[in-house]
């Protein structure tokens, strides 16, 4: 009996004994992974991302990634946008799979630059609105030109600029405000400074007034010294002092002339088309009957030309390309360009044209051989080319502009005169050239102007060519 006890003893020792030592080796050898770093990863836009990997480890013993039976990364991080995306560890060891997401934002960190040409701005005692006239620009990293979500303050002496980009990031930029004495009070002419008067007709006396320096109407009589002959060419001056103090005083002159026939005519001249905005020009013109010029190019539809030939505009030669490399490169090559172009308008309209335009115009500096020669060769094939006397920047300085309309009718306005003919330049490719048209019209017929389409009687402007 003791014995039998004592062997179960035994066997029940070596059986416990084997057990723990099981135990505890398959404790020791349990494999356990994790992220090296954080699970969540903020890195900023545009910046390089070295990701950290994975960590295994088997008892005391770290394991490589050479130990896996299988190893696989899955990532979808688009370092150039911002956003939260995952880096997924696909890995299998002696068997048993192991799967760890680490989730990264990408963040942009980095405000907009708001860059001005000056630091201080000063401006006008009466200029209410100087705000609106800052020059500036905005630029973000992330979402690129952001000018327009600029907020304009004006601020006791400060101007304050701020914007703010598409992830929240925030820049303001102050400009100390400089404002100017008041102007002192003056004598206002209603009307212009300068008046053209034509001869044998009436001139009617615009009057004056008194006003502050900023052109508000003050109290107070005006003298009048002076008179206007209008049987005689000459030039009068009209002489308005206030009749309190002597010292203020404004001069009107006003020209007495003889007309011309081709004073006061407007040639409205189109270039670069047809294009999208070319049957609303047209509209425009066949509202008001007015003819005008089009130097066309093989651009746009034919269509259109034929509307503009049938209509009674004159169709003239632009060029085919508009590629100043390609067409000024040799007097061959420009010929060539302005061949292909007639060829197009006679296809179209069963007529040659003989009205051409340079693109630049004759005194453009880029073309490689000589403009004198190119002008001289396209007059002795039989062609006219035309420059132009009024420009109404709408495919130059007003481009840039807030307001592009306003800015092409301001020069159109300011750029016209009644004492020549005027070849106004003008771009049927522009929406606001397009848009302001009928304002520019009617502002031409309210003072007088006509219009005309260049024809054979047309005196052409010829710019002083380059070379």
């Amino acid at each position: 009996m003791k014995k039998s006890i004592m062997l179960l003893v035994i066997i029940l020792f070596i059986f416990i004994n084997g057990f723990c030592i099981f135990y505890v080796t398959k404790q020791t050898n349990k494999v356990k992974v994790s992220l090296r770093g954080n699970d969540y990863v903020k890195i900023g836009f545009g910046s390089e991302y070295n990701d950290e990997g994975v960590f295994i480890k088997r008892g005391d013993k770290e394991l490589s990634l050479d130990d896996m039976d299988s190893y696989d990364v899955i990532s979808n991080v688009d370092l150039s946008n911002v956003g939260i995306y995952e880096i997924k560890y696909n890995f299998k060891y002696e068997g048993v799979d192991y799967n760890l997401v680490r989730k990264v934002e990408v963040v942009d960190y980095t405000a907009p630059q708001i860059t001005t040409n000056v630091n201080e701005v000063t401006i006008g005692y009466c200029d209410s609105k100087a705000v609106d006239n800052l020059d500036y620009k905005a630029v973000d990293d992330y979402d690129g030109d952001i000018t327009t979500k600029v907020v304009k303050e004006e601020k006791d002496d400060k101007f304050i600029l701020s914007v703010t980009d598409s992830n929240g990031n925030t820049t303001t930029k102050e400009l100390r405000k400089i404002q100017s004495e008041k102007p002192a009070d003056k004598i206002t002419l209603n009307g212009k400074s300068y008046m053209n008067v034509v001869v044998n007709t009436t001139y009617e006396e615009p009057g004056a007034y008194i006003s502050d320096g900023c052109g508000n109407k003050l109290e107070g009589e005006v003298e009048i010294k002076g008179s206007v002959d209008t049987t005689k060419v000459g030039k009068y001056d009209i002489t308005y002092t206030a009749k309190d103090n002597k010292e203020l005083k404004a001069v009107r002159t006003v020209n007495v002339y003889e007309k011309k026939a081709t004073d006061g005519v407007i040639y409205l001249t189109f270039d670069d088309g047809p294009g999208g905005y070319t049957s609303q020009i047209l509209d425009v013109l066949k509202k008001y009957n007015i003819k005008a010029t089009f130097f066309v190019t093989l651009g746009g539809s034919d269509a259109i030309i034929k509307r503009e030939f049938d209509e009674g505009h004159t169709v003239a030669l632009h060029t085919a390309t508009h590629n100043y490399k390609v067409m000024y490169a040799s007097l061959d090559a420009y010929l060539n360009d302005l061949q292909q172009v007639s060829d197009r308008v006679k296809r179209i309209t069963g007529t040659e044209s003989k009205y051409v335009r340079f693109p630049g115009g004759t005194s453009n500096r880029v073309s490689k051989v000589a403009m004198s020669e190119v002008a001289a060769a396209v007059t002795s094939r039989g062609y006219e080319y035309f420059d132009w006397n009024v420009c109404v920047e709408d495919a130059g300085s007003c481009v840039s502009a807030s307001d592009k309309r306003a800015c092409v009718v301001s020069k159109f306005k300011s750029g016209i005169s009644s004492k020549r003919s005027n070849i106004v330049l003008l771009h049927d490719i522009k929406s606001y050239t397009a848009a302001g048209l009928e304002e520019m019209i009617k502002y031409a017929l309210n003072n007088g102007y006509t219009f005309r389409a260049i024809d054979a009687n047309t005196s052409p402007v010829h710019f002083k060519a380059y070379r």
